[in-house]
């Protein structure tokens, strides 16, 4: 299995202007849940609700393309 169950469910939203502090150690499943969240992977179980666009950027910046320039990458993704 690719990452763990938890007895308890998570259930959060974040609203429009806010701003969330995701913290834990290494292999704790941050990057998995913003995964799930951004619809790249799916939940064991239970369901998310995105109610808007979003975007996620990796730590490893794989969605920019290393050809172009920041401002070329930001007007690529300004007009997705």
């Amino acid at each position: 299995m690719p990452y763990i169950q938890h007895e308890n469910d998570i259930t959060f939203s974040v609203n429009f202007g806010e701003k969330i502090h995701l913290s834990g150690t290494n292999g704790s499943g941050k990057s998995t849940l913003l995964k799930a969240i951004a619809g790249h992977l799916s939940p064991v179980h239970g369901n998310i609700h995105v109610r808007t666009g979003l975007c996620y950027l990796d730590q490893h910046f794989t969605l920019l393309d290393n050809t172009k320039s920041t401002l070329e990458n930001l007007a690529f993704f300004a007009h997705i």
